[in-house]
């Protein structure tokens, strides 16, 4: 057995007992004294479990296959139950066996496909997104001149997939293939703004050719000639069009490829990427009818039984085909399959606070039982005055207090007759400040 084992060939999260009872089998080939099961009775139990805990770190936390990381962590162990040779075997056998139960072929692929179209690529691969696992040990088989639509729930990954494909980024991605990768339009690029329009499309060709696309696309002269920041977002979308157009890329990569364009560049847009037949598409759309028209094959983010993680399924067929066999798939067009929730507060529910709070305010005031203790919305503290008759110069001290401000509640403003039924609170040092002056009598 080689050495090292391709990750392409790893298989999903496996059960610790699945791991311990492979173990006890293989094993029982070599070790008569040790049972075909897992028993706690054995002699070897406990070693044995030890030795299935470290396969579990190094296949499910750790995603490390070679060979010599498997035989320097449990080969040592193992010579406790048998010879070094017979404990070097069992390990390869262990990790042969566990390495088998990864999921066959037909589970990426919903139908053979003979299609005798030569292949743009035929990758295993993992993709990740920060600390997020996006696709786990899937299969991308592309075929050149067809047209894929990307297919799954909002947050699924098609887009940043998408830009993996446009890097290379993906293991054993070929790297000789060209592509090219028309976003939305979300992402600015200021110093692609700043280009002229000509220029940036004549880039490695002719001029005349490139006025031709832009004239067929109904570009006035003051657009070709002006900067690409002068463009709309439409006509911008139109310019990244005919920039594919000249690339002849092997693979063009859409992402929302309609958005902003009018009915007529739709049209046009469809009848020029079926005329492509050397060029691989992968297109992600919310217009089913713009799907419908275009798609040979739809790859689906699925995720089956026993699958801890996404693949990557291919269907034959237009888009109507794929969503008889996934119906749920028709509910991927709608805000609300996406991971983003919105959450709004029930509506009147602050209205409502405010207005209990100043009945209860109002409630004690009458009853005379407001004092310190009673709150507002703010935090802040009032005391209604026990005597509607104390001067309203008079000031009742409260030495915590540092602001020179009024304290007071709403339902206490609110429900207050007079500017003297209300008691404010000041600082001790600044009480005698805040006595109104006598006027002098000299002038």
């Amino acid at each position: 057995m080689s050495s090292f084992v391709n990750s392409s060939s790893v298989p999903d999260k496996l059960p610790l007992l699945t791991i311990l009872e492979t173990l006890y089998s293989t094993c029982n080939s070599h070790i008569p004294t040790v049972p075909a099961l897992p028993t706690p009775t054995c002699d070897y139990h406990e070693i044995l479990s030890y030795i299935a805990a470290l396969l579990n770190n190094l296949l499910n936390n750790r995603n490390d296959f070679s060979l010599k990381s498997w035989q320097d962590s449990i080969v040592p162990y193992l010579t406790a139950v048998t010879t070094e040779t017979i404990a070097l075997e069992i390990t390869a056998e262990i990790l042969s066996a566990l390495l088998s139960l990864t999921s066959s072929s037909e589970d990426y692929e919903d139908e053979t496909d003979n299609d005798p179209a030569t292949d743009l690529c035929n990758i295993e691969f993992n993709l990740a997104f920060g600390g997020k696992i996006l696709l786990h040990q899937t299969k991308l088989h592309l075929k050149r001149g067809r047209r894929y639509g990307l297919v799954g729930r909002n947050g699924a990954g098609k887009t940043t997939l998408m830009t993996s494909i446009s890097k290379g980024k993906l293991d054993g991605w070929p790297q000789e293939l060209l592509s090219y990768y028309l976003d939305s339009g979300s992402n600015v690029d200021v110093s692609w703004e700043e280009q002229n329009v000509l220029k940036h499309l004549a880039e490695n060709n002719s001029e005349a050719k490139a006025i031709d696309l832009l004239e067929s696309l109904n570009f006035t002269t003051e657009m070709v000639n002006g900067k690409i920041s002068e463009l709309s977002g439409g006509w911008q979308m139109k310019l990244r069009l005919l920039k594919a157009v000249l690339l002849q890329p092997d693979i063009l990569l859409l992402d929302e490829p309609t958005n902003h364009l009018d009915s007529m560049t739709v049209t046009w847009l469809e009848g020029y990427l079926k005329s492509l037949t050397n060029t691989t598409t992968i297109m992600v759309s919310h217009d089913t009818t713009f799907m419908e028209n275009l798609c040979t094959d739809i790859v689906h983010y699925e995720k089956r039984d026993g699958w801890a993680y996404n693949k990557l399924v291919n269907y034959r067929g237009k888009m109507s085909y794929f969503v008889e066999k996934q119906p749920q798939a028709k509910h991927y067009f709608e805000l609300a399959t996406s991971e983003l929730k919105f959450k709004f507060p029930e509506p009147g529910k602050r209205a409502r606070d405010i207005v209990a709070r100043r009945t209860a305010c109002e409630e004690q005031s009458r009853r005379g039982t407001r004092g310190w203790g009673a709150e507002d919305r703010l935090g802040t503290r009032c005391e209604r005055a026990s005597q509607a008759a104390q001067p309203a110069h008079q000031l009742r001290r409260r030495p915590a207090q540092n602001a020179l401000e009024p304290l007071f509640c709403l339902g206490c403003l609110t429900a207050a007759r007079s500017p003297a039924s209300l008691t404010f609170f000041l600082p001790q040092d600044a009480s005698r400040a805040s006595r109104p002056r006598r006027r002098s009598s000299s002038r």
